[in-house]
């Protein structure tokens, strides 16, 4: 994983070079594709410096636990440091996870409440007991983004 990380970085750095470049702007689908790249490397780049970082203040508390004066100090820095590592590397595992080849393609949803003649209402709501649920033929709790799958369920898709 750390050879991944490292090679992301430095075509990071490719990509920032290239697009530095005054002349890319000509090229419109270059510089399109390029923009697109460093968008989706940038977090994850950015991510594992600070991992590198925390590794780095684990690394510097370790060795001040030899000093008696700094010791309570040294062990809660490196417990923080520690903290902070484990959820960059949590976060790098999920910034690693193969992308949905649909995630860059556009999505219409239409949605119309109180529209007069509609043959069915489906509702979306976090609250149970949310009104619009006395009303509604599909009843789904939660996130609208979140329960799509479900409602398609519900009507047999």
């Amino acid at each position: 994983m750390l050879e991944k990380l490292q090679a992301i970085v430095r075509r990071l750095d490719q990509v920032e070079r290239q697009l530095s470049d005054p002349a890319i702007y000509a090229d419109r689908e270059m510089l399109t594709r390029l923009s697109r790249e460093q968008k989706e490397l940038t977090p994850i780049a950015a991510a594992f410096r600070a991992w590198q970082q925390a590794e780095d203040d684990c690394a510097q508390a370790q060795e001040l636990l030899t000093d008696p004066e700094m010791r309570e100090l040294a062990q809660e820095e490196l417990r923080r440091a520690r903290q902070e590592r484990d959820r960059l590397s949590q976060e790098l595992k999920t910034l690693l996870l193969p992308r949905d080849p649909n995630d860059d393609r556009n999505v219409i949803l239409e949605v119309r409440a109180g529209i007069g003649g509609a043959e069915c209402i489906i509702a979306v709501n976090e609250d149970p007991d949310a009104p619009i649920f006395g009303a509604a033929q599909y009843k789904v709790v939660g996130d609208a983004v979140e329960v799509v799958e479900e409602l398609l369920a519900q009507l047999g898709r």
